[in-house]
């Protein structure tokens, strides 16, 4: 199964757990919320807002190291990795984060986890073969930086209000209908999901922010600003996304090897070595390469582009250039460790 469909089966599974509970709880709202007194009514939803967040902030890292398969990196794998994980830990007063390969050739990586203490970084295939020691090191710095600044359970908690909001709205509008009459219940829910997109969007806006905060931990930690600038570049600006896999990288093996040789049986191993062979091949036409005009032209597009700044507005991250001017300014000024 392709990476793909493994983030689409996990946003699939966390749907049927916790959506359709949540989406049950709005239908009970609605006819039970007029019987319901003003005091109770208003505990019944934040206790249950905050069991579905909690429920999905457990769960979380178990369903995303179940479905992206993800393979914790013992330390006899890229020694390097763990020293420099090890190292950026002291630096941010954290326990040192497990570290996690997934098999996904764009060069990427996230942190997950519930607390500082229980915290793993997942490191893409991609961003092993694509970027240089400097640039790892700047992207993990990042990542730790998230988890310095306890990211997810802020996130967690912010990610609260916009549920919390959707069912206040149509707990009052559905005592307003009940008592007056009027409104009937799809205008309701419409209203209800307005007000929760509405306030999806500050937290979206919190999100961007502590981007900003992880970079500027990974430029003090790592005091190069511009590694990490390269690195985003390269992520984003459309560097190339084949990475081949070859034998010296044992870490990159993710299926367990007795389960893995019963399936091998079914396959044409001479022909698969052809087709490794003939990828590595077009990787190294393609090279490392980002030329300067493309950075150029991508930065032009999104600081003139429209599209770019909706985009934006909608999402969890800023616009890359944005990111790539605020690591600039750190160049001059660059923040002591313990500011971050």
């Amino acid at each position: 199964m392709s990476l793909a469909k493994l983030r689409a089966a996990m946003l699939l599974t966390m749907t049927l757990l916790f959506g359709f509970i949540a989406g049950v709880f709005g239908l009970v709202v609605w006819f039970m919320g007029p019987q319901w007194d003003l005091g109770t009514g208003l505990l019944i939803i934040f206790v249950f807002t905050v069991l579905l967040t909690v429920g999905q902030w457990w769960a979380g890292p178990w369903l995303i190291r179940t479905f992206t398969r993800m393979r914790e990196l013992p330390e006899s794998d890229y020694p390097w990795l763990h020293k420099m994980v090890s190292d950026l830990a002291v630096k941010a007063g954290i326990p040192k984060p497990k570290l996690y390969l997934v098999m996904d050739a764009t060069p990427n990586a996230f942190a997950f986890g519930r607390t500082p203490s229980d915290s793993n970084i997942a490191l893409h295939a991609g961003l092993l073969n694509v970027l240089n020691k400097e640039e790892v090191e700047a992207v993990v710095a990042h990542e730790v930086g998230h988890i310095k600044h306890w990211d997810v359970p802020i996130i967690m908690v912010a990610s609260m209000v916009p549920m919390l909001v959707y069912y206040l709205v149509v707990f009052f509008m559905a005592r307003r209908t009940e008592e007056r009459g009027g409104a009937s219940p799809i205008l309701v829910f419409l209203a209800a999901f307005v007000a929760q997109f509405l306030s999806r969007l500050i937290v979206m806006y919190l999100s961007r922010t502590r981007e900003y905060y992880a970079d500027a931990f990974s430029a003090a930690a790592t005091k190069n600003p511009t590694a990490l600038q390269t690195a985003l570049a390269k992520i984003v600006y459309g560097f190339p996304a084949g990475a081949p896999i070859s034998q010296d990288k044992r870490a990159f093996y993710i299926a367990d090897p007795v389960s893995s040789a019963k399936i091998a049986r079914a396959v044409n191993a001479d022909e698969l070595g052809k087709n490794v062979e003939k990828s590595e091949h077009v990787r190294e036409k393609e090279g490392a390469k980002l030329g300067s005009q493309e950075i150029k032209h991508a930065i032009e597009w999104e600081r003139t582009a429209g599209a770019a700044k909706i985009t934006e507005f909608f999402g969890t991250h800023p616009l890359t250039y944005k990111r790539l001017d605020a690591l600039e300014a750190l160049k001059k000024d660059l923040p002591p460790l313990e500011a971050v």
